[in-house]
């Protein structure tokens, strides 16, 4: 894993000083090596910034092939690489190293703009073709690995992280009024970022430009639903168990060892599981919490035990979270509505003094195989609406999901909707739907008057409509409607807060074998029944019962509840969380962004601080809180020229013919 940064000028040449600029806000990407490359005669700089994990002695970037014509800067694992290698000499292709990003340039080569299918990885990349004088750059499926991009009529600029953009835009570092009013929300619009005039590359797309600034964007993958009903369960289980232990088995490669995190819920355990019985015993990280109700640490521990793993948890109180906050905004570079986040970045910084730059996680999992409360909740809607004893049967259920899904109320569900007046745009009542047509009617409130004149009619509501079409969505089942709504939620929301951005902070990269494109490509076609056993509330029943024999007996019947954090009031017993929620949310602050409504954030923050801590409405205005807050701070920190710290930092010139000799 590592950090690029690319300026294209479109009529003079490109500014070292600006590129290296670039490349030191990122440096915590890559503490490894810093290279650059002069290519199209000064007017396009590749940066680099390297985290070494596979051939650390000859791997450094940016990469050439042959004869110079084309060049690669890249962030991310191809995991199949060693097979695309052994293919492309076959063809007659001539290798420098023995890394992963060699093989994209050969791969290119030999496939041109088709090449994007052959990579099964996580990645983004930007190569610059000489000969066709074309920019190409691109992201993985699922946008594990980040790609900004900012464009004006004299250059192209990109980066692994908005803040490389912005450390050389300082008259533009300002926050979106489209994204506060849209994306904020969750209503998350492919290609928009917090920050005005910066894009994002989207997940399963890549741009292409010319040396004159021409752009055009283009996708090479969308999740496909097409069912294959012959798949019986018993053949779905083997198959499923079959394409994880390989995706695991693929995330071992590394010159460096590779660990494991373990929150004791079903997913990472089976990532360790699978990881301990290939003979390479990794060791466990977890995080705990002062807080009982939120601490998995003793199950974790227990898991660990099980299967003789070491194990170390990070301890996690409201002063090591309010110490980590605003670092953790920084490098987020988005809205918080949990503390999970800033949790998540503490274990990656511990992990990485432990000496490791590697680790395997449980992402994707609950979007793939159904494992949030909302499917379960949204399939006992359609029972209620059905009639009938299916009708009867989910008003028996409904309680026992309300008692066993509490501790996510409010922040990925809430009680008292009546799923018969409720909006059925997909032909279903969906729970991001009813949850926008709600916000609707306060959004008056909620954003100050200068962003409402700014966007217009733009809504979050508008958005989710435009973004999910009611007529591709009423084609598809209602589970598979919701796991395309759930992955995009994942690409734009999930894993920039809780994946790479956290773990890249402190050098760190986390791999996520249950988003490896064989298993999920698998998974997207089997029957939506097989995922919900609804007669128990059993989420990911497919994924339980393909592993069945590999669990601990103390695991199989267990419920995982989705990782949270202790809410934000936690920040408030804290003196020093007062006044920093005092400086960020007092009605000068507000006003001084110009983005909320000052009245009715002043209104919020009494409710919140009175209502009862176990009340389903507390949780929603927690999150709303954390969120008003973050994006506070972000207005703050990112216009500040104090937050883009220069260091000593100096960029190896790895321009060929010098490289080559």
């Amino acid at each position: 894993m590592c950090g690029i940064a690319v300026i294209q000028k479109f009529r003079t040449e490109a500014s070292r000083a600006e590129l290296t600029k670039m490349c030191s806000t990122l440096r915590h990407r890559g503490p490894d090596g810093q290279g650059f490359a002069r290519l199209n005669q000064g007017r396009v700089l590749f940066g680099h910034v390297r985290l070494g994990i596979i051939d650390l002695e000859r791997g450094d970037q940016p990469l050439f092939n042959e004869d110079g014509s084309i060049c690669l800067v890249f962030n991310g694992e191809i995991y199949d690489y060693r097979a695309h290698r052994e293919a492309l000499r076959k063809e007659g292709h001539h290798f420098r190293t023995q890394s992963d990003s060699e093989v994209i340039i050969h791969l290119y080569e030999q496939y041109g703009l088709d090449f994007f299918s052959k990579l099964n990885g996580e990645f983004a990349l930007v190569i610059w073709d000489q000969k066709k004088r074309r920019l190409i750059a691109a992201k993985d499926r699922f946008g594990i690995k980040p790609l900004f991009y900012r464009e004006d009529a004299s250059q192209l600029l990109f980066s692994s992280e908005a803040k490389g953009i912005l450390a050389i835009t300082e008259s533009q570092r300002e926050i979106s009024a489209d994204f506060v009013a849209g994306p904020l929300f969750g209503a998350i619009e492919n290609g928009t970022t917090p920050f005005k005039g910066i894009r994002s590359v989207r997940p399963g797309h890549f741009l292409t430009v010319t040396d004159e600034g021409e752009i055009s964007e283009r996708p090479y993958w969308a999740p496909n639903f097409d069912l294959r009903p012959e798949i019986s369960f018993e053949e779905a289980c083997a198959g499923v168990k079959e394409k994880l232990t390989a995706a695991v088995k693929r995330r071992q490669v590394a010159d460096v060892p590779v660990g494991t995190y373990l929150s004791g819920g079903l997913d990472s355990t089976l990532v360790a599981s699978v990881m301990a019985k290939t003979g390479q015993k990794p060791k466990a990280f977890n995080i705990g919490f002062s807080d009982n109700d939120y601490d998995e640490a003793p199950l974790s521990a227990k898991i660990a035990d099980y299967y003789g793993l070491e194990f170390e948890t990070v301890r996690c109180n409201p002063e090591t979270l309010l110490d980590g906050l605003l670092d953790c905004i920084w490098h987020v570079e988005g809205p918080i509505t949990n503390l999970n986040s800033v949790a998540k970045q503490l274990l990656s910084k511990y992990v990485n003094a432990r000496g490791y730059k590697v680790c395997q996680t449980g992402e994707g999992a609950d979007e793939i195989f159904g494992g949030y409360p909302y499917f379960k909740l949204e399939q006992l809607w359609r029972m209620n609406l059905a009639g009938g004893e299916s009708k009867r049967h989910s008003h028996r259920l409904l309680n026992h999901f309300y008692e066993m899904e509490s501790r996510s109320e409010g922040i990925l569900w809430r009680k008292g909707i009546n799923p018969g007046r409720m909006p059925q745009s997909f032909g279903y009542p969906s729970i991001q739907e009813i949850n926008l047509v709600a916000l609707e009617k306060k959004l008056n409130f909620i954003l100050s008057r200068d962003v409402r004149k700014k966007v217009g009619k733009l809504s979050p509501l508008t958005i989710f409509r435009q973004q999910f079409p009611a007529e591709e969505m009423r084609k598809l089942d209602p589970f598979n409607a919701s796991r395309k709504i759930a992955l995009n939620l994942m690409s734009h929301y999930i894993i920039p807060k809780l994946g790479d951005r956290v773990e890249m902070a402190n050098s760190l990269e986390c791999r996520t074998p249950f988003l490896d494109v064989e298993l999920v490509e698998y998974v997207l076609r089997l029957k939506p029944d097989y995922f919900t056993r609804i007669s128990d509330l059993s989420e990911k029943h497919l994924l339980r019962e393909a592993f069945a024999h590999d669990l601990p007996p103390f695991m199989r019947g267990e419920h995982k509840h989705p990782f949270v954090a202790p809410g934000w009031t936690q920040i408030l017993s804290l003196k020093r969380g007062r006044e920093i929620f005092a400086e960020y949310l007092s009605p000068q602050s507000v006003r001084e962004a110009g983005l909320f409504n000052p009245h009715f954030v002043k209104a919020l923050n009494l409710a919140w601080r009175w209502l009862p801590p176990d009340s389903g409405l507390r949780k929603q205005l927690d999150a709303a809180m954390g969120m008003i807050f973050s994006v506070q701070a972000m207005s703050k920190l990112f216009r500040s020229e104090a937050s883009y710290r220069s260091v000593d930092f100096e960029l190896v010139d790895r321009s060929y013919p010098e490289v080559i000799r």
